[in-house]
């Protein structure tokens, strides 16, 4: 079960609504069944907890109302950043992305990226808002992305493979 929990914390982010969304599932499915649910989609997110104001019932609705609150090069920004699995480098998002340094400041300030590490070249975004913001790319903007993205990493891994041997390995292979 304390295995079963800790899935359904990771696909939700630790967000409290998430937790308090996936528990309010409990009294009809099993821990297994609410998280492969959990992690197949933000739809199952959803519940009827009559405490909760409408626009708080389900994360869908929450991202919704959040989206509307961004201007459009913020939503695109975030569209094309959600090509990412896992965080990724600032140079990566400015590269691949091609998100000017203001777009990754204003989603910054408004919590929907964080960044990470001592030297601040990462970035992450909590998953489930990652989903939500791959489920709004689409058509040519996703094809280019991905396209993008597999360029990118595709010559990141030529100009590493000579640096994995040798002293610089651990660095090459923490990066």
């Amino acid at each position: 079960e304390a295995e079963l929990g800790l899935r359904i914390c990771r696909a939700v982010g630790g967000a409290p609504l998430a937790l308090e969304l996936a528990g309010s599932w409990a009294r009809l499915f099993s821990m297994a069944e609410i998280a492969r649910r959990v992690e197949a989609g933000l739809d199952f997110l959803e519940g009827s907890l009559s405490d909760l104001p409408e626009r708080h019932r389900g994360l869908r609705t929450v991202f919704e109302q959040s989206w509307k609150l961004l201007n459009e090069a913020e939503r695109s920004a975030l569209c094309r950043l959600s090509v990412f699995e896992g965080g990724f480098e600032v140079a990566a998002g400015l590269e691949v992305a091609q998100v000017p340094h203001r777009d990754l400041l204003a989603l910054t300030d408004k919590a929907l990226l964080r960044v990470m590490g001592e030297d601040y070249r990462r970035c992450d975004v909590h998953p489930l808002i990652l989903e939500y913001a791959r489920e709004q790319l689409s058509g040519p903007d996703k094809a280019l992305m991905v396209r993008r993205h597999a360029e990118f990493f595709l010559e990141f891994a030529e100009r590493a493979a000579p640096k994995l041997r040798g002293p610089s390995q651990a660095e090459w292979l923490e990066r």
